[in-house]
């Protein structure tokens, strides 16, 4: 007996990470493609940095809370657990060089890369750690990244 309920909160442990993965990579996505469609301007292949700050705050309020103001409710309560560090998003801007005319489009081409890490709470196996003695485990932590080329306006 005590068998399967180990195996069931194993299911649902193992169900809610494919949940919690879910929703990070919607995010992701979500805040990559948002940043496609800023208006951007690439001078040469050495990088591009974000001068306009309303964009990267937008981007990240996709990522945590799926609007682009914030005000609705972070997707993850992993998000939002004090026992937890904050996510770590970056936001990053590749311009791909594109004088010799290769693709259609602009000298320098800007790429949007969205990366976000964020632990994930366990319940099951702290719990499990726990009665073993290991109090201080090394956390679950999610690493999503998802890129694409910027269109402009």
């Amino acid at each position: 007996m005590l068998l399967i309920v180990v195996l069931a909160l194993g299911t649902m442990e193992v169900g809610r990470l494919f949940y919690h993965q879910h929703i990070m990579t919607k995010g992701v996505r979500d805040a990559a493609r948002y940043l496609s469609r800023v208006p951007m301007d690439c001078v040469d292949d050495s990088g591009f940095a974000f001068t306009t700050e309303p964009f990267q705050t937008n981007a990240r309020n996709l990522v945590l809370t799926g609007s682009l103001d914030g005000t609705a409710p972070v997707l993850s309560r992993d998000y939002d657990d004090p026992n937890t560090p904050d996510p770590d998003i970056d936001l990053d801007v590749t311009c791909i060089d594109n004088t010799a005319g290769e693709y259609y489009g602009p000298d320098y081409i800007p790429v949007v890369r969205v990366t976000a890490r964020v632990q994930f709470t366990e319940i099951l196996l702290d719990t499990i750690r726990a009665l073993a003695g290991n109090t201080s485990p090394d956390p679950l932590t999610f690493s999503i990244s998802h890129q694409e080329v910027s269109v402009g306006e």
